[in-house]
């Protein structure tokens, strides 16, 4: 292998982001994520009833399957789970703006926070009503 551009990333085929970043730095990610949501004046009515920490759980292990990690969701959970809690295009918009400062904000890689930008779009059809 030859040398590597400085702000270039070397990884082995096979790695996910999962295994590269790990466990506590997905956690810091969602962590971060939802300080954002709560402190955002169009989203943080929807989280008013919602136990935080046992979301931040949930949307870790969430967050860890998308970027390769143990556990997979069906897009069918995905919609059972969003579908009483009215979620618009603008909501799910000012979240992937949330969602995309966070992981710049953290030093996640630029091809990396596209990757999971990206797959969040996918799901937008299964979260927004």
């Amino acid at each position: 292998m030859g040398p590597v551009s400085p702000g270039t990333s070397v990884h082995r085929v096979g790695d996910s982001m999962y295994d590269r970043y790990g466990l506590l730095k997905v956690t810091l990610i969602v962590s971060s994520f939802y300080r954002g949501v709560l402190e955002s004046r169009s989203l943080a009515p929807h989280f008013e009833t919602v136990h935080i920490p046992g979301l931040v759980e949930h949307q870790s292990a969430f967050m860890a399957a998308v970027m390769g990690g143990p556990r997979s969701y069906s897009r069918g959970d995905l919609e059972e789970a969003h579908r009483h809690l009215r979620i618009t295009d603008d909501d799910f918009d000012e979240m992937m703006r949330l969602l995309e400062s966070t992981l710049e904000d953290l030093d996640i890689e630029p091809d990396d926070v596209d990757a999971v930008c990206n797959r969040y779009r996918e799901l937008r059809s299964a979260i927004v009503t």
